[in-house]
């Protein structure tokens, strides 16, 4: 396979989108390059498939998505040497007539930048929850007393994390936000909440506490608030002063409004809509677990539609100290299983490289690569993958898997967020079961169905 160019297939993408003056915004996540593009008519697709590192282009969530795999981190550097600095990393704000594509935008563009910050600080968590488990760290001392404050830091400052990234999302200083999200949890707050205090403002208004700490929702909507307000400022108040005035002003508005009123029907509505999804859960545990198995990684990632659900997964893992929606995905490995028998029956020696090294990569996490490449150009592989999918959710449903610590991981490396910090309770085993069944059930179905590998 030849090496690829990706400062030629940057180039070639960035013609083929339009240009530079059609990109109205651009973000990367693990695997794809996510354009916002002022007109997707304008793009060339079918060209854009045929440009070297490129794996598919998916047109979701109000987001014109080009899956690179591994190396996206390359391809998008390159792509913003052509594009600019400017509109880099910059989730764009071009309205659009859906709203359910409203949403998606909001929810990738404020909380794909945080990922990183969030996905290091996780997988320290699963580190010290291994370790501690073996009985080799302990949470009091040493440096199982570090594992666990770092691990916990993320999640603890959540709000200043996610703050300045809303902020940047709706258009002020990324700082202002953090300024926002740092009120919010600020320690004499949190203390008083813990303690039930409340107080009365302006001699009339009773105002109770409440810990903001781990939360998702209630500083998104404190930040849009001050938005609003830090736009009006800046409209009506003379330029020479805005520096200093326009700042103040937005935290003094907007902090109290947020303490007083964001927060707490904030917070109503996240329990209420958590609450929901866990009845949904609760109703048929397997049943969710089987359809969310089979359709996940074949229907709801490679639409991007995903991001729709992290936002609320983070929600019911704050609020409750462990998620078991998320749990009934943990069998990636299914996938694996389709790969390694696809490769054992194909005849061309490159697909057969390419279906093998897929499923390692798999295994490990990347799933795009051996989907994009060969699961979804054979319609008999879907159907395996469905079939082994629907065993891999099933399972954890069963055992009442669940994720205990947020890594954004999968694969064998993600194994450690199922672990309950009390113990290797079936939470665990469910992981592994569904890795393990699940990739056998793909592999025996895959294996023995008659699929024209050359079509």
């Amino acid at each position: 396979m030849a090496k690829i160019n990706y400062n030629e297939s940057a180039k070639q993408i960035v013609d083929l989108v339009g240009g530079k003056d059609n990109i109205a915004g651009l973000t990367h996540c693990i695997t794809r390059i996510r354009f916002t593009l002022k007109d997707e008519s304008i793009a060339k697709t079918e060209e854009i498939n045929a440009v070297q590192g490129v794996m598919k282009v998916i047109q979701a969530g109000g987001q014109y998505q080009v899956v690179i795999g591994p190396a996206v981190e390359k391809m998008y550097d390159e792509v913003v040497l052509f594009v600019g600095k400017d509109v880099a990393d910059t989730p764009s704000k071009e309205e659009s007539k859906k709203l359910t594509d409203k949403l998606m935008k909001l929810i990738s563009g404020i909380m794909m930048p945080v990922m990183p910050g969030l996905i290091g600080c996780g997988l320290v968590m699963c580190l010290y929850n291994v370790l501690s488990l073996f009985g080799l760290v302990s949470q009091t001392e040493g440096i199982g007393f570090l594992l666990y404050a770092m691990g916990q830091a993320a999640l603890y400052f959540f709000p200043i994390i996610v703050g300045g990234s809303a902020a940047r999302y709706f258009g002020i200083s990324s700082y202002l936000g953090n300024a926002i999200g740092a009120c919010m949890i600020y320690p004499t707050i949190t203390t008083a909440a813990g303690a039930g205090e409340s107080i009365t403002l302006f001699g009339m208004l009773p105002f109770a506490f409440k810990d903001y700490t781990s939360t998702v929702f209630p500083v998104i909507v404190a930040v849009w608030f001050a938005s609003v307000v830090n736009k009006f400022l800046k409209k009506y108040i003379p330029e020479m002063f805005q520096f200093s005035l326009v700042p103040m002003i937005t935290v003094l508005v907007s902090v109290p409004v947020a303490l007083v009123v964001i927060g707490p029907v904030v917070n109503t509505v996240s329990s209420a809509l958590s609450g929901v999804v866990l009845s949904v859960y609760n109703l048929s545990p397997v049943v969710c677990g089987a359809i969310l198995g089979a359709t996940w990684l074949l229907f709801v990632v490679p639409l991007g539609l995903h991001w729709g659900f992290i936002a609320i997964f983070m929600n019911n893992l704050f609020t409750l100290g462990y998620e078991p929606i998320m749990g009934l995905l943990c069998g990636i490995c299914t996938i694996s299983g389709v790969l390694f028998a696809y490769g054992l029956k194909v005849k061309d020696p490159e697909e057969r490289s390419l279906a093998f090294s897929t499923a390692i990569t798999n295994i490990f996490g990347i799933s795009e690569p051996g989907l994009y490449g060969i699961i979804l150009q054979h319609k008999e592989l879907i159907i395996t993958s469905m079939i082994g999918g629907a065993v891999g959710g099933i399972i954890p449903a069963v055992c009442k898997t669940a994720v205990y610590s947020f890594g954004g991981a999968s694969g064998i490396f993600g194994l450690p967020m199922y672990i309950d910090p009390t113990g290797l309770t079936h939470s665990f085993l469910g992981a592994v079961l569904a890795n393990i069944i699940g990739f056998a059930v793909c592999f025996v179905a895959t294996y023995l169905w008659k699929i024209d590998t050359d079509k």
